[in-house]
């Protein structure tokens, strides 16, 4: 059987429901040495399945702080709205300022101080290294009056008298996202006030300012690779001992969920074993062998896993199942790490995705195509949604008029007379339809709706976005 075929019957037997979801062994070995050799390629996959987020947090943290403006207990607010610029995170959000930090329990609790936004929408997302989303401050979830929090690791002792909500983190080191809405140019300049009033400071006596952060892994961690590659592409480019060797240790850093004992039993039999630490000179040639495969196998496994992912799909449009509230389906956490890292949960904001058209045909900038909305068909949502443009990698496209997204709050959008939506989408300028244009690339393209604080009929499925009509096809057309 080829790695293809092997790929594809692995894909078919999983199930993601099941908690912790194995990878059954794919064909009958010959002797004792093949045996080890398929146990450990098929433990291997699923060990880099569920440690692939936590390899590509740590990758990210590297890639950010060495950026000398980013220090460990303090925001870093990006100045302007993503561009393709932009290489830290894939699937890159265009419709908020962000702000980043990477926070360090070490030397005690923090103070996290938000100002009155006015009604605004906000939101601060928190994230373990295994990029679940474990507590919320936002519009949705706290209003938008000025805030005050106190952020505390797992062995801060309360007194109960700290007079403020406390947020309890599960780890030393967890990463906060922030994003403030802007509304566009205009209201740059407002918004970024507000952005820059988000700040974090030191509880107690003893201030945890250490520039580099937690000593996760060498300075050298990710020298050997190009700095024009993606944390991603990083994460691909490992060998396998670099790779369990980092994931191994992250998990000695951030334990594992006691869901996960399982799981963590089955990795320590073919070497993955977080105690001692993966050591390659431990094995029998066989399992590197295997485990060496398996690292060879992954990204290709992931690229392809999204049919069995679960969720739904409506006129081409996916939305993924329980995004940042992972549990043991691992499977569609690392998915998402590797195209959609650090979502937000459902309630917060809903991300449907699609490459195809109406008729299934994949998306190319060949091609014209229309997202129509008929009148009162928009997206229902208690803050306001968009429709972004990305390459196959998920990287923002450059174009002539440096325009990445459209959605309700956009500058200038124009509604047909009869209460309608156009949204055009080609690589040309749309004669008398600029203001809708949604620029295309050459060459294939991937669409992502972003629903914030989406209403009941988007959560329970029973709105559908219509499906993205090209009006200069003809023929059944190139299917992905």
């Amino acid at each position: 059987m080829n790695l293809r075929a092997l790929l594809l019957t692995i894909l078919a037997a999983t199930t993601l429901t099941q908690a912790p979801a194995f990878l059954p062994a794919q064909n009958t070995p010959k002797s004792g040495k093949d045996t080890l050799e398929e146990d450990a390629f098929n433990i291997g996959l699923q060990a880099y399945i569920y440690g692939f987020p936590l390899v590509l947090t740590e990758v990210s943290r590297e890639e950010m702080l060495a950026n000398p403006a980013i220090r460990v207990n303090q925001f870093y607010h990006f100045p302007g709205l993503a561009t393709p610029a932009m290489k830290s995170a894939v699937s890159a959000n265009t419709d908020t300022l962000m702000s980043v930090a990477w926070l360090d329990f070490s030397n005690g609790p923090l103070l996290l101080n938000i100002p009155a936004m006015h009604g605004r929408y906000w939101v601060i997302e928190f994230n373990d290294f295994y990029t679940n989303s474990f507590a919320y401050a936002g519009l949705r979830t706290t209003g938008s009056d000025e805030q005050y929090y106190l952020l505390a690791g797992p062995d801060w002792k309360d007194t109960g008298e700290v007079g403020m909500k406390v947020i309890r983190c599960p780890a030393n080191v967890v990463f906060l996202v922030g994003r403030v809405f802007v509304a566009g140019e205009r209201d740059l300049a407002e918004a970024q006030n507000l952005q820059h009033g988000i700040s974090l400071t030191s509880f107690g006596p003893a201030a945890s300012l250490n520039p580099r952060g937690a000593d996760v892994l060498p300075d050298s961690f990710h020298a050997d690779f190009a700095a024009e590659l993606t944390p991603p592409e990083i994460v691909a480019q490992m060998d396998t001992p670099t790779f369990f060797a980092a994931m191994t240790r992250l998990m000695q850093l951030y334990p594992p969920p006691p869901q996960d004992e399982a799981a963590v039993k089955e990795f320590a039999r073919v070497g993955i074993d977080l105690n001692p630490g993966f050591d390659p000179k431990r094995l029998d040639a066989a399992t590197l062998r295997g485990l060496t495969r398996a690292v060879d196998a992954a990204i290709p496994f992931l690229a392809a896993a999204q049919p069995k992912l679960g969720g739904r799909t409506v006129n081409g449009w996916w939305t993924p199942p329980d995004a940042g509230e992972f549990g043991t389906n691992y499977l569609l956490r690392a998915y998402m790490a590797l195209n959609f890292i650090w979502p937000n949960v459902a309630a917060e904001a809903v991300y449907p995705m699609t490459s195809v058209d109406g008729g299934g045909r994949s998306l190319d900038g060949a091609h014209r195509y229309v997202l129509h909305f008929a009148k009162g068909g928009t997206p229902p949502v208690d803050a306001f949604w968009s429709v972004t443009m990305f390459n196959p990698k998920r990287a923002l496209v450059e174009n002539p008029i440096h325009r990445y997204a459209l959605g309700s709050r956009s500058e200038g959008l124009q509604y047909n007379p009869d209460g309608s939506l156009d949204i055009f989408i080609q690589a040309d300028p749309p004669r008398g339809h600029e203001s809708n244009w949604l620029p295309a690339p050459a060459g294939r393209f991937l669409l992502t709706m972003r629903l914030y604080i989406p209403k009941p009929p988007i959560l329970n499925g029973t709105y559908a976005i219509p499906a993205v009509q090209c009006t200069d096809c003809s023929g059944p057309g190139s299917k992905p």
